[in-house]
């Protein structure tokens, strides 16, 4: 039984080795470096959009905290 599950798993690892080598050929790696790269960009300026928002709440509760103790 040993043996069976050892033959299953060399041929299911060549099987797979085989299929990975065929699928990183059909991929296009600059176009994904491209899209990446612009995903980061995106997110980069969705990251400056929140920490702005969160530091105009800050402020605004700064202002108000002033404003009650007047």
């Amino acid at each position: 039984m040993k043996n069976v599950f050892k033959k299953v798993g060399y041929g299911l690892s060549t099987a797979a080795a085989f299929v990975g080598a065929q699928a990183q050929a059909a991929i296009d790696v600059t176009a994904v470096g491209t899209e990446i790269e612009a995903a980061g960009n995106a997110a980069s300026s969705t990251g400056t959009y929140v920490i702005a928002a969160v530091a105009a709440v800050c402020g605004v509760g700064l202002i108000i905290g002033l404003i009650r103790r007047i």
